[in-house]
């Protein structure tokens, strides 16, 4: 205090933790429940984030279980909606099928105009 006249500052704002503890809360009080200890953490972004994986993953399921086994085939796809960009290059090599044998060779062309000489 000696220097300063005796006066205290106090900052208003809260102290802004850094490093490794930033976004750390208190530890839980003993006794706590596991609701209590994660209310404080809850954000709006947590919960549609959370919500979304879970509509995500509970379509696919659902998809995977109620579809019988190659029930979709030529019948239920549309015309030039898969591509040879859309399906994988083993599957593209599966359709353009075995090479042939090499054709004869053809004939050699006639001989080239000489060219300019370099000085």
């Amino acid at each position: 205090m000696a220097g300063n006249g005796g006066t205290v500052q106090v900052s208003v704002y809260p102290k802004v933790r850094t490093g490794c503890h930033a976004g750390r809360t208190k530890k839980p009080r003993k006794g706590a429940t596991l609701f209590r200890t994660f209310w404080g953490r809850l954000s709006y972004s947590n919960v549609v984030a959370t919500a979304a994986v879970f509509l995500a993953l509970g379509g696919t399921s659902y998809a995977a279980v109620s579809l019988p086994a190659n029930s979709v085939g030529t019948k239920q796809i549309k015309n030039h909606a898969v591509t040879l960009k859309k399906i994988a290059s083993s599957a593209q090599r599966a359709l353009h099928g075995a090479t042939g044998p090499p054709g004869p060779q053809g004939a050699h062309g006639p001989k080239g105009d000489t060219g300019a000489t370099g000085t």
